[in-house]
């Protein structure tokens, strides 16, 4: 079969629009959402309670923009490309919102409707994020963190993932008990996310290689996003 090419940019699009959908559909099933996305969640509830106004994208793009401020300090440098990161959080959270506006907030009500959306959300968040992998648009600021820590002290990416997805879970955890008296937003779905999350994203990046390249399609936006002329350095 013949492969869709420079699927790049494009892919990222796609990736922006799947994952927000996947969110929206994984946050009405009610089961719990991923640990990533949760503290934002947890804010957004208890916020929202005295704001209506501030919606889930809000909350995204807000904890993001903290959490790179707080990325800067803990590595102890600045690039410009940082604020690209920042960008793309305020383009997820408005689609994020444009999804719940065509969807609607309330949570499905029917047990099979729930179960079926929750996978759909689920396959949605795994297809997306392969995506992301292989792009080299800029990536939100929750994955930024991990990777600027794990270049700028030469830690083990694998362990500075699982220190960060914790802290985030515990977090959410200590948010929620706070401010919503309960577990809002994490159940047993957060703890299956967790469990399935690689392996779908594994299947799914084979599946995306099979169909697509992704050679850039403005090769020029690249060497302003990466820093360098397209070639230098193979694109993961």
């Amino acid at each position: 079969m013949k492969k869709i090419p420079n699927f790049n940019e494009a892919g990222w699009l796609v990736a922006t629009l799947m994952l927000s959908m996947g969110v929206c559909f994984m946050t009405k099933a009610g089961f719990g959402i991923s640990m990533i996305v949760s503290p934002a969640y947890v804010i957004h509830i208890a916020i929202s309670k005295h704001f209506p106004w501030y919606t889930f994208g809000m909350s995204e793009y807000v904890l993001q923009g903290i959490m790179l401020v707080v990325m800067c300090i803990i590595v102890r440098r600045f690039k410009w490309q940082y604020l690209l990161s920042f960008a793309d959080a305020v383009f997820y959270g408005l689609v994020l919102d444009t999804w719940f506006l065509i969807f609607g907030r309330a949570q499905y009500d029917q047990m099979h409707v729930r179960v079926i959306m929750y996978i759909v959300g689920e396959i949605l968040s795994g297809f997306s994020v392969a995506l992301y992998f292989r792009t080299y648009m800029p990536i939100e600021v929750y994955d930024l963190l991990v990777t600027e820590i794990t270049d700028r002290y030469k830690f083990k990416s694998g362990a500075v993932k699982w220190v960060y997805d914790l802290s985030m879970l515990a977090f959410a955890v200590a948010l929620t008990l706070v401010f919503n008296g309960g577990l809002v937003g994490i159940g047993w779905g957060t703890l299956i996310c967790a469990a399935v999350n690689a392996p779908i994203i594994m299947l799914c990046g084979r599946i995306e290689d099979a169909i697509f390249t992704f050679e850039p399609l403005f090769p020029k936006l690249y060497k302003v996003v990466a820093g360098k002329p397209y070639g230098e350095e193979e694109i993961v």
